[in-house]
């Protein structure tokens, strides 16, 4: 019986698996340290590609189509048909709008974040910190003491 020959695989670096893994790792994190953006900022530059977002419209287009035709096959009722792929078309087109809104959290639109009044609350409550000053807080020491009973 004649043995079977393994493939012979054609390798870049002969040495030990975890030493080149040690190697990828430090030049890693070599060019991560190199990099002079923070990995916030690293992430906030890379956009959706665009060419991911045309094909994403057309599978909608071609669900909005098909998801009735799918539905009608298995259900005889043209009502419940026409209900449940509105519903089942309007859950998928709302899920892409909602993704396409948290893509870019960041900006002057109605559902932006208001990171404007955010950092005047965080600066109003720095400057509370760092006040040195005594909080009046609406007690004295007199309406205390006329309050209480006579001992």
């Amino acid at each position: 019986m004649a043995q079977r020959r393994r493939p012979r695989l054609a390798r870049c670096v002969a040495c030990p698996p975890r030493f080149s893994d040690a190697v990828a790792a430090d030049l890693l994190l070599t060019f991560i340290s190199l990099c002079p953006l923070s990995p916030s900022e690293q992430v906030s530059y890379v956009e959706f590609p665009f060419a991911l977002r045309q094909l994403l419209a057309v599978l909608l287009t071609v669900f909005s189509i098909l998801a009735p035709m799918c539905l009608a096959a298995f259900i005889n009722d043209v009502a419940l048909v026409s209900i449940m792929s509105f519903f089942v078309t309007l859950g998928y087109i709302a899920l892409n709008e909602t993704a396409r809104e948290l893509e870019c959290p960041y900006g002057l639109d109605a559902n932006d974040l208001t990171l404007t009044q955010w950092q005047k609350d965080f600066n109003a409550k720095l400057a509370g910190l760092l006040d040195l000053s005594m909080p009046q807080l609406g007690y004295s020491a007199q309406q205390h003491l006329e309050g209480l009973p006579p001992s």
